[in-house]
């Protein structure tokens, strides 16, 4: 017996303790609480006996947003009825019309009889700071939700909360709108306007319609129209829009426009510093960095050394600069800023941005700086008169890419300009130093130059200085150098490099024209200082054209040591003056089993050599020019197993010539070869020429020319297998 009352006592302390726990778990998991707030509530003092109103009866809704937030518990949605709630308060020494600290949602577009369905386009709920202070401040570990708000004219000015480098949070005023250090706030389907980071203080503005920092990768920005807002109106400003500062938020679906950073400013747009965002799906319309001085990235400035995500954004009619700037100081990327070593800039558009206005630009629809080789610019569209500069030099009208190893491929780039009233490069792209890949671009209908009549432009398709990029399997047709008369000139209406060592592989430039003034240089390609590699293209109708002087139609060299040109066909090119197909300058190099024919207009010369070149020619095919081989001054041009055929003369004096391959060229309309070609079998083997224009293979004694003719063996099934 005494056992059996041992065992009831320790039951019974058993379902006590049960008891307890259960009673705990369901205080811990009790169900949120919907809260409610309108213009019309009261939150203190109704009826005879002082009132607390704990916003729970929506019949008697709190009147201010902050009232039911200090009530709230973790889990708790507070709606808010529409009118417009105006006033801000002092709270943990920082001044906004609400402090945030918790997990809690709070939604708007109710009114006080109907508290079901949210509809804040209809029904607008306007929190509006006046100028006073922020409108939303968010701190601490907490995830809110806000939704459906209009987040009006909020000031972030003099309450600082942007660190410096030492993490000092005391330096420059952040979030006009809504600031958040180190929360995860999910921020969706708002408007969000007219708000500044620094409205006339002394101090710099971040953010003046959102500013987040150390927010993590659960953060969200989304279906927001983020619109007016200013992150400073008196000098440096970053983030117009939106700044993230060492935050991985996800940012997407909005729609930013008509925001501006400040007088010098960055990221007219949004602005990042640091951190692991994501930026897709947005449209970034209207905003300009700044309107002084030096700005950069008129819709978007980013910073990073961590992965950014950018993608399937439209960026149009955004501006870097928008004012006077200063020459020495070019302002960048009118549509996009992006320096860091790792980015995946894939499948947006960029329409109609302007790196400058009136002083110098350079990249009109994106600027890339130091890209590592694992980043990657792919699937984008860049067109529609994306512009480096309007007034001065610009450089880069679709994109600059500055001292970069990344992949650029598979983008559309066409019909954007470089520079408007002064010297231009790049009307499509600028690369300037590094390296890298650009392969199976479109770059089409650029102008590196529009309108000065007695300057240059520099390359209407693609502009190089100093770089070891290689170019691959591009198409780089109809650009043009420079479209104005009288004294200006165009060098390079595909291609434009300067020095370094650059690689031109199985590109088609074709179509392009170099200048449309007293000089031009290079219809379809132009390099100068350069060690050049030129393999396996085709370089076709294009067109060096200029009343003072123009020289090659199709290429033009000069002071390239050494430089190789190998299984290229360069056919149907002009000049006004000398060399439509080939013009070689005070330089030396090799010509290898390239087909020049029919560069029939000008001079009608397929290859003109000049000026102390040292040139050797091996495995070529010229013909159908008035002269296939001309040289003027030249130390030594010498050809070996070459096919002449069908030109008015092979060669002129001074050019010696051995192994003479006979006719006929017999070539089809694309310049390969028809079967009765003799060129077939009739070169001689080199060793480091392995495949021919098409990447077929050279086996055994290799054809004449560019093309190496390929007779395919079918097997049988079984044998295939």
């Amino acid at each position: 017996m005494l056992q059996l009352k041992r065992l009831g006592s320790t039951v019974i302390w058993c379902l006590g303790m049960m008891l307890s726990l259960f009673s705990l778990l369901s205080t811990a998991h009790a169900a949120p609480t919907l809260r409610y707030v309108a213009t019309s509530g009261y939150n203190t003092g109704i009826g005879p006996l002082p009132v607390i109103n704990q916003c729970t009866d929506n019949t008697k809704p709190c009147r201010t947003v902050q009232w039911a937030v200090n009530r709230s518990n973790s889990g708790d949605e507070i709606r808010v009825a529409t009118g417009v709630y105006t006033g801000v308060q002092a709270w943990a020494g920082v001044t906004q019309s609400v402090y945030l600290s918790k997990t809690i949602t709070i939604r708007g577009g109710y009114t006080t009889t109907d508290w079901l369905i949210s509809n804040p386009i209809k029904r607008p709920t306007v929190l509006d700071a006046e100028g006073k202070g922020r409108v939303f401040y968010i701190t601490g570990k907490a995830a809110p939700t806000l939704e459906g708000l209009r987040i009006v004219n909020g000031s972030a000015s003099d309450l600082r909360g942007d660190p410096n480098s030492a993490g000092d949070p005391n330096r420059n005023d952040a979030g006009g709108g809504i600031y958040s250090h180190d929360a995860s706030p999910l921020i969706v389907n708002n408007v969000i306007s007219g708000n500044n980071g620094c409205d006339g203080c002394s101090t710099y503005g971040r953010g003046g319609g959102i500013y987040l920092f150390n927010a993590p990768a659960t953060a969200l920005i989304s279906g927001n129209l983020i619109v007016n807002n200013q992150a400073a109106n008196t000098i440096l400003g970053w983030g117009g829009g939106v700044a993230l500062r060492e935050s991985d938020a996800r940012v997407v679906f909005n729609t930013i426009a008509h925001n501006q950073g400040g007088t010098v400013g960055d990221g007219g747009g949004i602005y990042i510093l640091d951190g692991s965002p994501t930026i897709a799906d947005n449209l970034i319309l209207t905003n300009t960095a700044g309107t002084g001085v030096l700005c950069n990235g008129g819709g978007l400035f980013a910073r990073s050394s961590t992965p950014i995500t950018i993608e399937r954004n439209l960026f149009q009619d955004n501006r870097a600069l928008f004012g006077t700037g200063v020459i020495s100081m070019p302002s960048t990327g009118g549509g996009l800023y992006f320096n860091g070593a790792r980015v995946s800039i894939r499948d947006n558009v960029f329409r109609s941005n302007t790196a400058a206005t009136s002083q110098a630009g350079l990249g009109g629809g994106l600027y890339l700086s130091n890209l590592a080789a694992s980043s990657r610019v792919s699937g984008n569209h860049v067109f529609g008169n994306n512009r480096a500069s309007y007034g001065v030099y610009g450089d880069g009208g679709g994109l600059y890419l500055n001292q970069s190893q990344a992949t650029v491929a598979h983008n559309t780039v066409f019909n954007n300009i470089a520079s408007s009233s002064d010297q231009g490069a790049g009307g499509g792209v600028y690369v300037n130093g590094g390296g890298g890949l650009l392969h199976d671009n479109v770059i089409t209908g650029n102008l590196a130059m529009l309108g000065a009549v007695s300057d240059w432009g520099y390359g209407g398709g693609v502009a190089i200085s100093n770089s070891v990029v290689t170019l691959r399997d591009n198409r780089i047709v109809e650009n043009l150098a420079n479209s104005a008369p009288g004294n200006a000139s165009g060098v390079g209406g595909g291609l434009w490099i300067y020095l370094g060592a650059p690689q031109i592989i199985g590109n088609e430039i074709s179509g392009n024209t170099s200048g449309a003034g007293s000089i031009g240089l290079g219809g379809g390609l132009y390099a100068e200082e350069t060690q050049l590699t030129i393999d396996r293209n085709t370089i076709q109708s294009n067109r060096a054209t200029g009343d003072l002087s123009s020289r090659g139609g199709g290429v033009r060299l000069n002071h390239c040591t050494p430089f190789t040109l190998t299984n290229n066909i360069v056919a149907h090119n002009v000049v006004s003056q000398t060399g439509s197909g080939v013009a070689i300058v005070a330089s030396a190099g090799q010509l290898a089993h390239n087909t020049i024919a029919a560069n029939d207009l000008g001079d009608d010369v397929g290859v003109s050599v000049s000026s102390g070149s040292q040139v050797t020619l091996t495995n070529n095919l010229i013909a159908n020019q008035a002269v296939g081989i001309s040289q003027t001054g030249a130390i030594l041009v010498m050809a070996d197993y070459t096919l002449f055929d069908n030109n008015g003369a092979n060669y002129n004096t001074g050019v010696t010539s051995a192994h003479e391959v006979p006719g006929p060229a017999a070539l089809t309309a694309d310049y390969h070869l028809q079967s009765s070609s003799n060129a077939i079998d009739h070169g001689t083997p080199l060793i480091w020429v392995t495949l021919d224009v098409d990447d077929d293979p050279r086996l055994g004694l290799p054809d004449v020319g560019a093309d190496e003719r390929v007779t395919h063996v079918w097997l049988p099934v079984v044998l295939r297998q």
